[in-house]
């Protein structure tokens, strides 16, 4: 047993590493599923979700700085959802808000205007999960998640909001 110790700290590293590495992997998974696209599971995201409490009303933001591989495992969408931008009037109000709208999330997630990228906008407003392309994006209701890639910048935003 003169190597005890030895086999106790790499163990320990083990698990250190693994909890890691599936904290990371969990919220990939989370946001591939709610887009219904491939997410490299390499990414690392800067994630928070505020969903709890009554009803589960939340927000759920996430960003990811990307490589070109990324960009293009990302892409891969079999179902064409991503749709090329410019980004339409009404989904720039959500994000970065206007005159008579507050909001804070491309502050929030420090997303500059997106020029040059792709959107995927999912509307599920009564348990129907919809996409959506344009001017039909205006709803009162705000129960939507929104994926966005900037490939200027190389980074991908997640917005999962619920109210």
């Amino acid at each position: 047993m003169k190597y005890k110790k030895q086999i106790i700290f790499g163990l320990i590293l083990l698990i250190i590493f693994s909890a890691f590495f599936l904290k990371n992997t969990k919220v990939n998974r989370k946001i591939a599923k709610d887009l219904e696209i491939k997410i490299p599971y390499t990414l690392y995201f800067y994630y928070t979700d505020s969903h709890g409490g009554f009803l589960g009303d939340g927000v759920a933001l996430g960003r990811a700085e990307l490589k070109d591989k990324d960009i293009d495992k990302l892409l891969k969408d079999p179902e064409g959802h991503w749709t090329k931008t410019p980004i339409p009037k009404e989904l720039n109000t959500m994000l970065y808000g206007c005159e008579s709208y507050h909001s804070d999330l491309a502050i929030r997630l420090a997303m500059k205007n997106i020029e040059n990228g792709y959107w995927i906008y999912i509307d599920r407003f009564g348990n129907k999960r919809e996409y959506l392309k344009g001017e039909e994006i205006d709803r009162y209701t705000n129960n939507y998640s929104i994926g966005l890639l900037d490939l200027d910048e190389k980074r991908f935003y997640y917005i999962k909001f619920d109210s």
